[in-house]
């Protein structure tokens, strides 16, 4: 009798499926599998996979090092702490400055191809301050991108003053956390071949400073020669928020807050004595953004090292690879009219405001914000005046309402923020040779929004539920039109990363070429379809404020100077 109920007891275990194990260059590391939605397949997932060396201690304010490794078998099945985000506000669980960790999601059945799967690289955004590799999660990207033979990698870096802080000099250049990104991007190059990846098919991704993200690693020399092709989604290297050198001053600043010296070298031994909360009690009082077409205060720069030039040298001496680039219907709605992100957000209108906002408070923000005399100087009436036409004025009803001017005021966030310069990083790409497939996505879900809510449509983040479940607006039950948008999406980029272009068996999504330099394809549903010209009214009228004016709003810079406003 005892003999049958240890037999029993032995069954589950040695009928147990073995944890998959997997031999990397540190050391072997052991994940778990789980089901594949649908299907008999499964996926074999790691979390909390180290890339590189804690950045603690002597550490921070350092380039990413080597991890020394470890001889037992590293249990990898839980995510790890976030990155340390620039303000208390922006805490989404558990953080820690031991957070350079990736996490891989692997069909568990060996290719059919011996250089094995395509990979996809996943880079999260939240404006380079705040966000995780963790609110991704593994079960909908196994489900969404893995069953269809493909490697995903989510990855965490150095976020706002950990990440970002910049003295200006060779002491600290800064874009420590795009050295963490470089750090992890080579590290699955090395190593995912193990997981049944091809480490010569990696398709960087992100959507915001994670879409400005693959568009820097794809141009950079430090990493330009891992990247196979890009998804670039809602976020550009022409936008202020993701190259800025404002960074400098802001470290100073945050520096002189915390009594340390002015001297590089002496600041930065300084900052790094100071514990995360004397950092975020420094943040309170320095501010943790900025109402500002820039509300990022700490991001990448032009270091003279990630990136050796600008931005537009760098687009025609790197390799051309292809680009999926495109942004949402209406980007900075999630900001202005939604009041998300407010960590790195002070664009937003209280509803209880949203009926005083006339064409005053409009050409107000134009004059003290957008383009005020102190930055702009002496050209400064002339450009506010181009502004105000174009926003204000143009096509304005005799009786227009607050629903009117919201709206506009939304456009020219949209526009400046994101559109435009994205716009101008897809015109580059295509001009020197890169295939570049645009899209404009514009299904919504209307629960989105309140009844008489402006600027309604697809807005920043609109993509993050269907190809991740991620309830950034909330949870929808994943049938009709929200089916038909998870499918649009996650067919087109998976056929991508397989083929290098997006279309599929219902949609021919066309590249953009010499005769068609901006044609898309609009996402919606019930049919995405290929359209003529994105955005050409803003396109044309912001390149000819560009080509007319010193001043740069899009950039923040001065053309003849390339300094930002900051330092005038």
């Amino acid at each position: 009798m005892l003999a049958a109920v240890l037999f029993l007891l032995l069954i589950p275990v040695s009928c147990a499926k073995t944890a998959p194990v997997v031999e990397t260059i540190d050391g072997k590391v052991q994940g778990f599998s789980v089901p594949l939605s649908g299907s008999e397949a499964e996926a074999n997932v790691f979390l909390g996979v180290p890339f590189a060396a804690p950045p603690v201690g002597d550490l921070r304010f350092k380039k990413p090092e080597t991890h020394e490794g470890w001889i037992n078998v590293l249990e990898t099945q839980e995510f790890k702490p976030t990155c340390v985000p620039h303000h208390r506000d922006a805490i989404q669980g558990p953080v820690s400055e031991d957070c350079l960790y990736l996490n891989i999601m692997a069909p568990e059945e060996e290719s059919t191809d011996p250089e094995g799967y395509p990979v996809m690289f996943w880079i999260h955004g939240g404006g380079y301050c705040l966000g995780t590799a963790r609110a991704f999660g593994y079960q909908n990207i196994s489900d969404n991108f893995v069953s269809k033979g493909i490697v995903v990698v989510t990855i965490q870096y150095r976020l706002g003053p950990l990440g970002f802080l910049s003295t200006g000099d060779d002491v600290l250049p800064g874009n420590l956390g795009m050295w963490d990104q470089a750090a992890a991007l080579k590290y699955v190059y090395e190593n995912i071949a193990n997981f049944g990846g091809n480490p010569k098919k990696i398709t960087v991704w992100g959507l915001s400073a994670g879409g400005s993200s693959a568009q820097q690693l794809s141009v950079s020399p430090v990493t330009r020669d891992y990247v196979y092709q890009s998804i670039e989604m809602s976020g550009s290297a022409f936008a202020e928020w993701a190259s800025s050198e404002r960074v400098v001053g802001v470290t100073k600043d945050l520096a002189a807050d915390l009594k340390c010296p002015t001297s590089s070298k002496e600041l930065v031994e300084c900052m790094k004595e100071k514990s995360v909360d004397e950092i975020w009690d420094a943040v309170d009082r320095t501010g943790e953004t900025r109402y500002d077409i820039n509300l990022v205060k700490y991001g990448p720069r032009i270091d003279g090292e990630f990136f050796p030039e600008d931005y537009e040298k760098l687009f025609a001496e790197a390799p051309k690879k292809p680009a999926v680039i495109g942004m949402t219907a209406k980007e900075s709605t999630f900001f202005t009219i939604l009041a998300f992100a407010k960590p790195i957000n002070m664009m937003y209108l209280e509803r209880s405001n949203f009926t005083n906002f006339n064409r005053n408070a409009l050409v107000t923000f134009i004059k003290d914000t957008v383009a005020s005399e102190q930055v702009v100087g002496a050209q400064a009436q002339e450009l506010q005046d181009r502004l105000i036409a174009y926003y204000a004025d143009q096509d304005a009803p005799e009786n227009a309402d607050y629903k009117f001017y919201l709206d506009r005021y939304t456009e020219l966030c949209s526009d400046a923020q994101f559109n435009v310069p994205i716009l101008i990083g897809a015109n580059l790409k295509r001009e020197h040779g890169w295939p570049v497939f645009l899209y404009l996505h514009e299904y919504f879900n209307k629960a989105i929004y309140q009844k008489d809510d402006p600027a309604i449509g697809s807005t920043h983040a609109n993509e993050l539920y269907p190809m991740f479940g991620l309830p950034v607006f909330g949870k929808f039950e994943m049938v009709g039109d929200e089916l038909k948008n998870q499918r649009m999406i996650v067919d087109a980029f998976a056929n991508f990363v397989k083929t290098g272009n997006p279309s599929t068996k219902k949609t021919e999504w066309l590249a953009v070429d010499k005769q068609n330099p901006s044609r898309y394809l609009s996402m919606d549903v019930p049919k995405p379809k290929m359209e003529k010209e994105l955005m050409p009214e803003a396109f044309r009228f912001w390149t000819e404020l560009r080509r007319d004016f010193d001043y740069d709003v899009l950039r923040g810079i001065f053309t003849s100077t390339r300094k930002p406003k900051d330092e005038l």
